[in-house]
């Protein structure tokens, strides 16, 4: 059985459309605190650098140097020791 079927259909729609009102009455207030919400935290994000969060992981970073491309014929000569 549908809980909106019967006699208490009428007060389901009822609660439903005051809750639609108190909604419409309070949407402005939820945009407001969530807009606010974000403006202490996106001038620190707009400013940082793309990479400073390796910095704060206190992560390193290891670069390889690859003196030609292997899908060169240039670089054979190449060693570990040169």
């Amino acid at each position: 059985m549908c809980a909106m079927s019967g006699s208490h259909s009428w007060l389901w729609k009822m609660a439903l459309q005051e809750l639609a009102n108190v909604y419409e009455r309070i949407r402005p207030a939820i945009i407001f605190v969530l807009l606010s919400s974000f403006a202490g935290v996106l001038p620190d994000a707009l400013s940082a650098e793309p990479t400073n969060w390796f910095h704060d992981a206190q992560w390193g970073v290891m670069t390889h140097y690859l003196g030609a491309p292997p899908s060169s014929n240039g670089g054979a000569e190449l060693t570990a020791e040169a």
